[in-house]
Protein backbone atom coordinates (compact mmCIF):
# COMPACT_ATOMS: atom_id res chain seq x y z
CA UNK A 1 0.00 0.00 0.00
CA UNK A 2 0.82 3.36 -0.39
CA UNK A 3 2.51 5.32 2.29
CA UNK A 4 -0.14 7.06 3.95
CA UNK A 5 0.62 9.58 6.14
CA UNK A 6 0.36 10.12 10.05
CA UNK A 7 -1.66 12.53 11.00
CA UNK A 8 -1.05 14.45 14.42
CA UNK A 9 -3.27 17.41 14.28
CA UNK A 10 -7.07 17.31 14.57
CA UNK A 11 -7.13 18.71 10.83
CA UNK A 12 -5.38 16.91 8.27
CA UNK A 13 -5.29 19.09 5.51
CA UNK A 14 -7.49 18.38 2.29
CA UNK A 15 -4.56 16.83 -0.47
CA UNK A 16 -3.47 14.19 2.51
CA UNK A 17 -6.59 13.50 3.24
CA UNK A 18 -7.04 12.81 -0.31
CA UNK A 19 -4.16 10.93 -1.41
CA UNK A 20 -4.86 8.97 1.68
CA UNK A 21 -8.31 7.82 0.89
CA UNK A 22 -7.12 7.14 -2.67
CA UNK A 23 -4.45 5.22 -1.31
CA UNK A 24 -6.46 3.10 0.82
CA UNK A 25 -8.93 2.41 -1.89
CA UNK A 26 -6.41 1.02 -4.22
CA UNK A 27 -4.97 -1.18 -1.52
CA UNK A 28 -8.86 -2.44 -1.32
CA UNK A 29 -9.37 -3.03 -4.81
CA UNK A 30 -5.85 -4.84 -5.23
CA UNK A 31 -7.31 -7.25 -2.25
CA UNK A 32 -10.04 -7.73 -3.95
CA UNK A 33 -8.79 -8.95 -6.85
CA UNK A 34 -6.17 -11.24 -5.56
CA UNK A 35 -9.08 -12.60 -3.57
CA UNK A 36 -11.20 -13.42 -6.37
CA UNK A 37 -8.94 -14.86 -8.51
CA UNK A 38 -7.97 -17.56 -5.78
CA UNK A 39 -11.60 -17.96 -5.13
CA UNK A 40 -12.17 -18.65 -9.12
CA UNK A 41 -9.24 -21.01 -8.84
CA UNK A 42 -10.80 -22.50 -6.06
CA UNK A 43 -14.18 -23.13 -7.67
CA UNK A 44 -12.54 -24.39 -11.44
CA UNK A 45 -10.35 -27.15 -9.03
CA UNK A 46 -13.29 -28.25 -7.60
CA UNK A 47 -15.57 -28.18 -10.52
CA UNK A 48 -12.87 -30.10 -12.18
CA UNK A 49 -12.85 -32.60 -9.68
CA UNK A 50 -16.40 -33.18 -9.41
CA UNK A 51 -16.44 -33.82 -13.16
CA UNK A 52 -13.39 -36.54 -12.92
CA UNK A 53 -14.27 -38.03 -9.63
CA UNK A 54 -17.70 -38.37 -8.89
CA UNK A 55 -19.00 -38.42 -12.90
CA UNK A 56 -16.02 -40.06 -14.78
CA UNK A 57 -15.23 -42.35 -12.25
CA UNK A 58 -11.37 -40.90 -11.54
CA UNK A 59 -11.19 -41.91 -15.35
CA UNK A 60 -9.59 -39.40 -18.03
CA UNK A 61 -12.93 -39.21 -19.74
CA UNK A 62 -16.05 -40.65 -19.34
CA UNK A 63 -17.35 -43.23 -21.52
CA UNK A 64 -20.42 -41.37 -23.13
CA UNK A 65 -18.07 -38.32 -24.38
CA UNK A 66 -18.42 -34.54 -23.56
CA UNK A 67 -22.37 -34.99 -22.80
CA UNK A 68 -21.11 -34.10 -19.18
CA UNK A 69 -19.29 -31.16 -19.64
CA UNK A 70 -21.72 -30.06 -22.62
CA UNK A 71 -25.08 -30.52 -20.47
CA UNK A 72 -23.01 -28.83 -17.22
CA UNK A 73 -22.30 -25.88 -19.34
CA UNK A 74 -25.91 -25.33 -20.30
CA UNK A 75 -27.43 -25.37 -16.66
CA UNK A 76 -24.34 -23.18 -15.45
CA UNK A 77 -24.64 -20.46 -18.26
CA UNK A 78 -28.42 -20.29 -17.84
CA UNK A 79 -27.98 -19.94 -14.13
CA UNK A 80 -25.19 -17.55 -13.60
CA UNK A 81 -24.24 -16.08 -17.42
CA UNK A 82 -21.03 -16.44 -19.29
CA UNK A 83 -17.51 -17.89 -17.65
CA UNK A 84 -19.09 -21.43 -17.81
CA UNK A 85 -18.28 -22.63 -21.32
CA UNK A 86 -17.61 -26.16 -22.07
CA UNK A 87 -14.22 -25.42 -23.13
CA UNK A 88 -14.33 -23.06 -19.21
CA UNK A 89 -15.10 -26.36 -17.70
CA UNK A 90 -12.65 -29.06 -19.76
CA UNK A 91 -9.38 -26.64 -18.59
CA UNK A 92 -11.19 -26.90 -14.99
CA UNK A 93 -10.71 -30.84 -15.30
CA UNK A 94 -7.44 -30.12 -17.05
CA UNK A 95 -7.12 -28.13 -14.15
CA UNK A 96 -7.47 -31.17 -11.19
Amino acid sequence: MSEITPVNQNVMDMDTLCQNAIGLIRYARGLTVNHINSIELMTNFTLGRWIVEEQQGGNDRAEYGSRVIEKLSEALTTEFGHGYSADTLKNARKIY
